[in-house]
């Protein structure tokens, strides 16, 4: 590999701690892109980044930018909903003007992005499928078009539009194991919306795929076999060791959680990685069974 340097925003994050794992054991240097650096990693201030980009990019580096607040993290009033897309919106300007402005340049930049671009989609859904409606869609396109200079000035762009991150001690997964455990967890609503899931060795192991073969382009981060909630829960369910037919009304979750519930707990997306599979990426895991028994049994 002849990358020198991965520079990470958002780097603290469950993905972006993963990424500076995964490229660490290779030798390459990671470096977090903070607002609050933190003494745990190599970490510089946007400030610092922006004054500093020509000097940093004079070696080989690749950017990957996953900044953003947490989708899931509390309801979505108003002011919730700004901070959700300035933390994308503004912080990739920023991050492109810095590039755009320095007289060298990273040999590759990695934009975050999520499937819920497409709306609720019970169809298939990849690359070249249009956008659909809703908050989440219109944040993704707003968070794409924030680094679309980079390719109009020659500097190769990946937009990664990430699924359902699978990983045992963060996130999704790790909301629902405690339900689950307790015979507790089945599907929400009717069951029928899609989870476009990956597991994390594959989210890692596309990263790495794109860096090696300098890729460009959208991408979806999903695994080949996306499945609906019900398809889900009842892996979930025997891979546990439990039974409950009892599903979650969706009606109640409308009421707790309003906006956020119809969005982003009973809408989803069919989206398949057409691209990474065209460009030669093997999926590790790509059925959900497989998937579900090495993070939890192993």
């Amino acid at each position: 590999m002849d990358v020198e340097q991965v520079l990470i925003a958002g780097g603290s994050g469950s993905i972006g701690r993963l990424l500076t794992k995964t490229f660490q054991a290779l030798g390459v240097n990671v470096v977090w892109i903070s607002r609050n650096p933190t003494p745990e990693q190599d970490s510089l201030h946007y400030s610092d980044f922006e004054r500093k980009a020509s000097q940093i990019f004079e070696k080989p580096t690749v950017l990957i930018n996953l900044a953003g607040a947490s989708i899931a993290e509390q309801r979505w009033s108003v002011a919730r909903k700004g901070e959700l897309t300035n933390s994308r919106v503004l912080t990739t300007k920023a991050l492109v003007q810095a590039i755009l402005s320095s007289s060298n340049k990273p040999i590759l930049v990695i934009q975050g992005s999520a499937t819920g671009i497409y709306g609720n989609m019970q169809d298939l859904a990849d690359e070249t499928t249009k956008p659909g409606r809703g908050f989440l869609s219109d944040l993704a396109i707003r968070w794409e078009a924030a680094a679309t200079p980079l390719p109009d000035a020659g500097i190769p762009l990946a937009m990664v539009r990430m699924g359902t991150f699978l990983d045992r001690d963060s996130g999704f997964l790790k909301a629902l194991l405690p339900l689950f455990r307790l015979n507790l967890g089945s599907r929400i609503g009717n069951g029928r919306q899609y989870i476009p899931w990956i597991h994390k060795e594959d989210v890692s192991g596309a990263i790495l795929h794109l860096v090696q073969k300098k890729l460009s382009g959208i991408f979806n981060f999903t695994a080949p076999n996306p499945v609906t909630n019900r398809e889900f829960s009842s892996a979930l369910n025997r891979v546990l060791h439990r039974f409950n037919p009892v599903p979650v009304p969706g009606a109640i979750l409308e009421l707790l959680l309003g906006q956020m519930a119809k969005e982003l707990i009973l809408s989803g997306q069919q989206a398949i990685p057409s691209h990474l599979l065209n460009s030669g990426y093997e999926f590790r895991f790509s059925t959900i069974a497989r998937a579900l028994e090495n993070l939890i049994r192993k």
